[in-house]
């Protein structure tokens, strides 16, 4: 099977998404002390590395040996939950920035920096519902259910 630009596009922005996701983690809830953009990070390293675990085993043609048209959709009904998540995150960070007008810098304090991070996980989110649609509907192509026809 013939791997598309977008196939390996996904596959290397969910594992840049990961690396970078987990590595602002340490960053910032660590080292700068900025707990909720750390949180946000580390969400979305962890949603970069479901997008990236479906895309590479979509890539490696194993897909359907670790998941079924049941996983995938609930892997569609958890990106749109994430991607709610990161909505309102992101609205919430702003609305904070701008209402309390607290400044990019210092870092540990900076509610703009959460917003961006919330804003990373809902594209991660969408990021997820796209990829485990797209697999949902290759496997009703390949493989349509019996009662259909």
């Amino acid at each position: 099977m013939g791997h598309g630009c977008c196939e390996w596009w996904r596959l290397i922005t969910s594992a840049i998404g990961t690396i970078v996701g987990i590595a602002m983690f340490i960053l910032f809830f660590i080292v700068w002390g900025n707990h909720a953009a750390g949180v946000w990070a580390l969400f979305t390293g962890v949603f970069a590395a479901v997008c990236f675990h479906l895309t590479y085993l979509h890539f490696r043609d194993l897909l359907e040996t670790w998941h079924n048209v049941e996983t995938l959709q609930g892997m569609t009904l958890l990106g749109v939950l994430v991607s709610l998540a990161g909505a309102a995150g992101f609205a919430w960070y702003i609305f904070v920035a701008v209402y309390y007008q607290i400044p990019v810098l210092p870092m540990s304090d900076s509610a703009l920096i959460a917003s961006v991070w919330a804003a990373m996980t809902l594209k991660f989110g969408l990021t997820l519902i796209c990829t485990s649609r797209s697999y949902v509907n290759e496997i009703y192509r390949e493989t349509p259910p019996l009662l259909s026809v």
